[in-house]
């Protein structure tokens, strides 16, 4: 019942966390930071699970790196829909 009204919060200072592990706390704590400094400059801000989308441009946390990296949904799409094209032919047999 919490975590279905959690969306009520949205727009003040207070925010429900799912279970989260130490790691993925930390990783939530860092983007909130991040948004709220980029909310400051006059930015739109949406924190997600790992992710930020920043006026329309989403950046996904990278693990490896810890540090944000831009996501190209247009990119990721063309390489998933040509793999799908090329295992299941071009549609004429």
């Amino acid at each position: 019942m919490i975590l279905k009204n959690k969306s009520k919060l949205r727009g003040s200072k207070y925010y429900i966390d799912s279970d989260l592990t130490d790691q993925e706390l930390k990783i939530q704590k860092t983007l909130r930071v991040i948004a709220k400094n980029e909310k400051e400059k006059g930015k739109r801000i949406k924190v997600g699970f790992q992710k930020i989308i920043m006026d329309g441009k989403t950046m996904i946390w990278d693990k490896n790196k810890n540090d944000l990296f831009f996501f190209h949904f247009r990119f990721i799409f063309f390489v998933c829909v040509n793999v799908f094209y090329f295992r299941h032919g071009s549609g004429t047999n």
